[in-house]
């Protein structure tokens, strides 16, 4: 008994020194007296422009701060928030509420952010940050732990961010990382980029243009959806999965391209893709989730690849879209197995055979640096010819197009 009690009192002890409450310059934080740390405590009844130091004094002992602790300024009337270099950690709910922040500055040593970090902080405007990389490399727990799901200006080192170019040193974007950054134009993916999180960019809808490289192997939920802007779609030849709506809502398109290495699309992938005319199906895909083409209200021609005929999870894939005047093209030795499919495919308002010219054609590599014409062959030309060709710009777009 006497034992218990002394290993009770000594698990007392240890917590009362680990978790003492102070303020300091009129914040409150929690100090850890052993490891001589700090955390940003609640502080519900904040007034003013915050700035949150790198560490405090305390005693005449020095105290780093790493993190903001969870609700640390829930609904408090902070104007504008600085947090200093070298705090690592914003933890879930922090600014939560806090309606009438209009900026915040964010350091290089910001490596994570947490759920609802930034609820209905709705006069959030600007946004500064010095390191794009170290951006890029923020876990953001939601969308709502970004603060650009309010904020319309990202400032990097004094200079709006438009056009961005992600560092040579980033091989996976991660989720949420542009959510609903409107002010974004341009996006350039190097080519050793193999994974792009889930509602990334999001909501950017003055994107116009996106070559999505070939070592690419996977599109997250709502990577693009929302981007109504964008027009010109390059999608690699190593992706093999199109996430749940990672397109949806992109009215901009007119020509959608599935590369060979798809083998699943997922639910609601390009649903509202409402101006896209023709659609390209690679041979690899197998899977079709539901809603995936639905609202897709601009098809006339579906040209399927698929080297078996591609389950639908449901009718619902093309559900509201235009398929009873489209027409599906497919291989001649799959035609009857389309044609007697117990799902949508029998829906289309035609059922052919694609043509010899059309069953030969596959998707080529494409150097940046050229400036060129390429046929679905491997051929290249100066001129376009008729037909389906990639076209490489002077700007450094590229995409796949029909020249009639």
């Amino acid at each position: 008994m006497k034992r218990h009690l002394l290993l009770l009192f000594a698990c007392i002890l240890s917590t009362v020194l680990r978790a003492e409450e102070i303020t300091v310059d009129g914040i409150k934080y929690e100090i850890d007296p052993t490891e001589k740390t700090a955390t940003v405590a609640k502080n519900k009844y904040f007034s003013g422009d915050l700035v949150v130091p790198s560490s405090i004094l305390y005693n005449d002992e020095t105290y780093n701060v790493l993190s903001i602790g969870a609700w640390a300024f829930d609904c408090a009337d902070v104007k504008s928030a600085v947090i200093s270099d070298g705090v690592k950690e914003i933890a879930y709910s922090a600014f939560f509420g806090c309606s009438n922040m209009v900026s915040i500055t964010l350091p290089p040593s910001i490596t994570s952010i947490g759920g609802d970090a930034f609820v209905n902080c709705k006069k959030l405007v600007t946004v500064y940050i010095t390191d794009l990389e170290a951006w890029l490399n923020i876990n953001f727990a939601a969308q709502e732990s970004n603060p650009l799901f309010h904020a319309k200006d990202l400032y990097l080192n004094g200079e709006i961010l438009t056009d961005l170019v992600i560092p040579s040193n980033i091989t996976t974007i991660g989720n949420y990382v542009f959510t609903t950054y409107s002010n974004l134009t341009s996006l350039a993916i190097h080519e050793e980029v193999t994974s792009i999180g889930d509602a990334a960019f999001s909501g950017c809808k003055n994107l116009s243009a996106l070559y999505i490289p070939n070592k690419v192997i996977s599109i997250g939920a709502s990577a693009f959806g929302g981007c109504t802007g964008l027009t010109s779609l390059h999608i690699g030849e190593s992706v093999k999965r199109i996430g749940r709506s990672a397109f949806s809502g992109c009215t901009g398109l007119d020509l959608l391209v599935v590369p060979n290495s798809v083998t699943w699309i997922g639910a609601s992938s390009f649903y509202k893709c409402s101006n896209i005319k023709k659609i390209y199906l690679g041979k690899a895909v197998t899977t079709i989730d539901p809603e995936a083409f639905q609202y897709c209200s601009s098809m006339e021609d579906f040209y399927s690849f698929a080297e078996e005929v591609p389950a639908l999870v449901n009718n619902s894939a093309f559900w509201m879209s235009s398929i009873v005047s489209a027409t599906l093209h497919v291989p001649a030795s799959l035609l009857d197995s389309y044609k007697q499919s117990p799902y949508a495919w029998t829906r289309f308002g035609s059922i052919v055979s694609l043509t010899d010219e059309e069953t030969s054609v596959k998707t080529i590599s494409i150097d940046n640096n050229e400036q060129t014409y390429y046929s679905l062959n491997g051929q290249t030309f100066t001129t376009p010819h008729r037909g389906i060709v990639i076209v490489k710009s002077s700007n450094g777009i590229t995409k796949k197009t029909i020249v009639k």
